[in-house]
């Protein structure tokens, strides 16, 4: 997007975030009315994996021409894809970044399942169905003793052998039915022949980004409990009886410790978006990135090296805490809604923790923070394409080849990812730093074990405290040279001028800007109508 702030005087004392998002604001809607945007509007922005969804519900195992079609949808919904990408844009929930990202989310899906995998062939769930297995029948064969008929005064139709009626001994037959014991039986379902089923199957297998209950789950979740393995009649691993996985992601057994879990994390999250979003509103460089305005006091005195880390840092923690508020939702609807209403899909193992160790930092370097310790919401699609090169007979795995491939596959990618969120933003952004910077990880992480492989026999012989001092200092000097590039350009896009807090109290307390408001009037919905019928539903502000 172009520069709006171009002919402002970027000297002295810098606007607050309410009046830069003010003049956003009407510079964006003088946009919408020239025709020149889009705000993003539902359901027209999901044209494309609606068309995923509903192509993918159709049968195509035993027709090859049904089949072919998947060329032709992959080069429409990568075409509107990205034109919803240069076209789209908001001023609320991450100025526009939410754009390109579900544009770019799309495409990766529409290649993974469209070519890197052929689900209706390979890919099964494990699912459930009730058997109920009643406790009594409705007549109980049992012995009536002379005496006993006496004392229930049934002296005239005393038996000395036979059976009752379950009404007899207190139960009726409806009671017997609702003692029925209810027990499950666990199966791999392929792709179904039920439409209905198919359905279902399809939204999970298209929504569930890192397959837990899937045949093809990516290997930093827990496998499913052994129980679950035993019933659906499959092998059973030492490391299904683990509740973490190697990477650190925890698998919760009841529902009630995955609540708990859940609602923690979002209460701790909220308080620290609140004073990190108003500790970053007295820094002008979190506003509209990098500029000229004066400088708080307590910042004015620190070297530009202490003061790009420190810029660095707050930048880490605000994602960091921006995704797992948005990742810790739908587990936690789920969980509120129960296996009682949404199946098999709202049981607590279903929904692993998607941050691990923090010990995979200094363990593991640059390869440790991005492999294992950051969430793996796309791992899935960033790992396909090389997985199909290997799988095509293209590389051989294990080979120098196949690793770089792999590294390099999967940081262009999320570089693509945050290439498009960048794009899509009102403000102006240069959507190739969110590129170069994430070549640049992949870079240092074969730097890193080159490395490592070279002084091997040095660094063996140093106590594990020091490796792991040594590998940690290596990725924060890293992150440190490279990390500006994608913080720079977050604080360009006007990511921190978001309001994702109804209700702050640090403002409320008085530390915020003069004109912050303790409950935020911003709205991020309204009804859009646009000049066709299919540009109108609810927009995002």
């Amino acid at each position: 997007m172009e520069s709006y702030l171009s002919n402002q005087t970027l000297t002295g004392t810098a606007p607050t975030s309410n009046e830069i998002y003010s003049f956003y604001s009407e510079v964006f809607e003088q946009k919408i009315s020239d025709g020149t945007l889009l705000p993003v509007i539902f359901p027209y922005h999901l044209l494309g994996i609606f068309l995923l969804t509903a192509y993918l519900c159709v049968p195509h195992k035993d027709s090859p021409k049904i089949y072919a079609l998947r060329w032709p949808l992959l080069a429409f919904i990568n075409w509107f894809e990205f034109r919803m990408i240069w076209k789209t844009s908001s001023v609320g929930l991450g100025m526009g970044s939410f754009a390109g990202s579900l544009s770019a989310y799309i495409i990766l899906a529409s290649w993974t399942w469209l070519v890197f995998k052929r689900p209706q062939w390979e890919a099964k769930r494990v699912q459930r169905v009730t058997k109920r297995t009643p406790l009594i029948k409705t007549e109980i064969p049992m012995e009536k003793t002379k005496d006993e008929a006496i004392q229930n005064g049934d002296l005239r139709k005393r038996k000395t052998s036979g059976s009752v009626k379950a009404s007899e001994v207190g139960f009726s037959i409806d009671d017997a039915q609702k003692d029925e014991n209810e027990t499950y039986q666990y199966f791999w379902q392929s792709y179904p022949d039920n439409f209905t089923e198919r359905v279902s199957w399809v939204v999970d297998l298209l929504y569930n980004s890192r397959g837990p209950g899937w045949n093809w789950a990516i290997s930093s979740i827990p496998p499913l409990p052994p129980a679950i393995l035993t019933k659906a009649g499959g092998p059973v691993s030492k490391r299904s009886y683990a509740d973490f996985s190697s990477a650190g992601s925890r698998r919760f057994i009841n529902r009630y410790e995955h609540l708990i879990y859940r609602l923690s994390r979002l209460l701790v999250c909220y308080i620290t978006l609140d004073v990190l979003t108003t500790i970053m509103m007295k820094d002008p460089y979190f506003k509209i990135g990098p500029n000229s305005y004066a400088l708080p006091s307590y910042l004015q005195s620190l070297p530009q090296s202490f003061l790009r880390f420190y810029r660095i840092v707050l930048t880490s923690i605000g994602i960091i805490v921006v995704m797992t508020s948005t990742i810790n939702f739908l587990p936690l609807i789920s969980c509120i809604l129960g296996p009682g209403i949404l199946g098999l899909r709202a049981e607590p193992w279903y929904y692993p923790t998607e941050w691990g160790y923090f010990s995979n930092i200094y363990k593991g370097g640059l390869g440790g923070l991005w492999g294992d310790y950051w969430h793996q919401s796309f791992r899935l699609h960033f790992t396909s394409p090389t997985n199909f090169l290997i799988r095509e007979g293209y590389m051989k795995p294990g080979t120098f080849i196949a690793k770089a491939t792999s590294i390099f596959c999967a940081f262009f990618l999320s570089g693509f990812l945050h290439w498009a969120s960048s794009n899509s933003t009102f403000p102006a952004t240069r959507p190739s730093d969110a590129m170069i910077f994430f070549l640049l990880q992949g870079l240092g992480i074969i730097l890193q074990r080159a490395l490592s492989q070279l002084l091997s026999s040095y660094i063996t012989k140093f106590p594990k405290v020091i490796r792991y001092t040594g590998s940690f200092i290596f990725v924060l000097i890293w992150l440190y040279h490279t990390g500006w590039l994608l913080a720079d350009d977050f604080a360009r896009s006007g990511l921190w001028l978001m309001d994702p807090i109804p209700i702050s109290f640090s403002r409320l307390l008085g530390f915020g800007e003069i004109d912050a408001e303790w409950i935020s009037k911003r709205r991020q919905f309204r009804w859009f109508r646009g000049k066709n019928w299919w540009e109108t539903g609810l927009a995002l502000a």
